[in-house]
């Protein structure tokens, strides 16, 4: 729903990050569909939170791009597989943003930067603070700190490097996004 569509107001989002939430994170960089692999959860969870009424939004750092590993149409293609996939289970994407940029390149939709969160809380009109975000890795909750979301850190990815980021406190550890789901949704159910 756009922000000219003025009939229903979005108050349950979700943020995700990709690799190491829905999917593994091997191979580093995934150029073809066949080397995506799901964690066994992710339909249901995704299932789960649709039903809850969530509007869902994949937020990923795709550097491959930059790196000069894979194209922005080879990933285009991937995320309409990963789009088809989720939705034959229940499990609705509403948009996908992605940051293309090499690490050095300091652009601002590059996760901890809030760029990629800003266009979806602009074009869907709603309130980034009534959001949450979930991530495997310290640059998702550090992203999610500056939108003041609610964030989740999920143990199935690892942080690595020397980034500041490494140190965001999430709001919220979980497993996996599954169990992540479960807390949201509760949330959600208490009016919190």
């Amino acid at each position: 729903m756009r922000k000219t569509d003025l009939s229903e107001e979005i108050t349950k989002v979700v943020f995700l990050d990709r690799d190491g939430v829905l999917n593994t994170r091997y191979p580093e960089y995934i150029s073809r569909w066949q080397d995506y692999v799901f964690y066994p959860w992710t339909f249901q969870a995704l299932r789960n939170l649709t039903e809850s009424g969530g509007k869902l939004f994949l937020i990923t750092n795709q550097s491959g791009i930059g790196r000069g590993f894979f194209t922005k149409k080879m990933l285009d293609k991937i995320h309409m597989e990963l789009q088809k996939r989720l939705a034959e289970s229940g499990g609705i994407l509403t948009e996908i943003y992605y940051c293309p940029h090499h690490p050095e390149a300091n652009c601002n939709c590059r996760k901890p930067e809030t760029e990629m969160l800003e266009k979806a809380a602009a074009a869907y009109d709603f309130n980034l603070s009534e959001s949450w975000v979930i991530g495997d890795h310290s640059v998702d909750i550090e992203a999610g700190n500056r939108a003041r979301a609610k964030t989740i850190q999920l143990r199935t990815g690892v942080s690595t490097g020397s980034n500041p980021a490494e140190h965001a406190e999430p709001d919220y550890r979980a497993a996996n996004l599954l169990e992540a789901t479960d807390i949201v949704i509760n949330q959600w159910e208490s009016g919190a």
